[in-house]
């Protein structure tokens, strides 16, 4: 990524991430508390670990220049004489790095910041949000909140009244409570049915309040599913575009090389095959049946098939022995 994409466009959460090298990966768990417990899921904080010791040593090629979170966050373990600091003086080190890449990192520090836990939750405050309301009803916003991590929190407490069309701010001076990245707004209306749920997180700060019709929403039990499920197939997601961030730096250099430069532009395909390819492209996939949906995993980040499906026609046998025996010539010569 870019320092210029970086620092023009926040990050999806704010992270945390825990830097060490092995020797001290008890120190970061059992003194430094590091833990996913009693935090928000991944939707409003990434969790993350980096020994430096192991990333080093394992099966694709390192390149510290751009993998080397120690880098990254002008972590040093040596003096400007090369001599080394003791390992207790950075090891482990845990960084809170704001969504808002312009931000500063903040250290966590044992001595002084208390609890792990509750150190997060105070860097995912919120100081001020916005709610508008588009219906055409009065609307109450209810909190809901998982994990006690303020103690001024009351779970299912009335915040505001917002009425029609109207919007509202909320800071903790006006609502007596400090809402964080990772708390759920629920609306409701005078009856207390369910309108929408809002998870809050420390990036969109103004929220327009419209009716949901969905049973996902409205229902807890449902609600509680559907995002642990959501969470499940982020998570994998991520998982996955990491092994192939990783396979793509892995590969390469173990493909033969049939060329010096790896591609050659060629003259323009058979206009007869290029036409048959058109019109069998415009019958079996823009205006026929013959087509099917790829099938990639849920968790495959390599296209956005989630977003947009992608199809797939197959050419008849006879056709494909035709193109290539017209193109395989081509193809030797290069």
């Amino acid at each position: 990524m870019s320092d210029a994409f970086r620092y023009s466009k926040p990050a999806r959460t704010p992270a945390v991430i825990g830097l060490y090298e092995t020797q001290c990966k008890e120190k970061l768990y059992r003194e430094y508390g590091f833990t996913s417990q009693g935090l928000p899921n991944s939707y409003a904080l990434t969790l993350a670990v980096f020994d430096r010791a192991k990333a080093s040593n394992i099966w694709y090629e390192w390149y510290p220049e751009i993998m080397d979170l120690f880098g990254r966050y002008n972590l040093s373990t040596t003096n400007e004489d090369g001599s080394p600091i003791p390992m207790n003086d950075w090891c482990p080190t845990v960084l809170f790095q704001p969504a808002d890449w312009n931000k500063p990192v903040i250290k966590f520090n044992p001595s002084t910041d208390g609890s792990f836990v509750q150190w997060v939750w105070s860097h995912l405050a919120i100081e001020e949000i916005t709610f508008r309301n588009t219906l055409d009803k009065q609307v109450n916003l209810v909190i809901k909140s998982s994990d006690e991590h303020s103690k001024d929190m009351v779970n299912e407490a009335v915040l505001a009244q917002i009425p029609a069309g109207e919007s509202t701010t909320l800071t903790p001076t006006e609502i007596g409570t400090t809402l964080h990245g990772g708390d759920t707004i629920v609306i409701v209306d005078g009856e207390d049915n369910v309108i929408n749920r809002y998870l809050l997180n420390t990036v969109d700060l103004e929220i327009d309040i419209t009716q949901t019709n969905d049973k996902q929403i409205t229902d807890e039990k449902k609600y509680q599913a559907k995002m642990d499920n959501a969470v499940k197939l982020r998570n994998s997601r991520d998982w996955s575009t990491r092994r192939r961030y990783l396979n793509n730096i892995r590969t390469p250099p173990f493909m033969p090389h049939f060329t010096e430069m790896g591609f050659k532009y060629m003259e323009k395909m058979p206009q007869d095959i290029c036409d048959y390819l058109k019109q069998y492209h415009k019958e079996t996939i823009l205006i026929g049946n013959k087509k099917r949906v790829e099938g990639f995993p849920k968790d495959g980040t390599q296209i956005n098939t989630r977003e947009i499906p992608t199809y797939m026609a197959h050419i008849p046998p006879d056709k494909k022995q035709w193109i290539g025996q017209v193109l395989q010539p081509m193809m030797e010569e290069w």
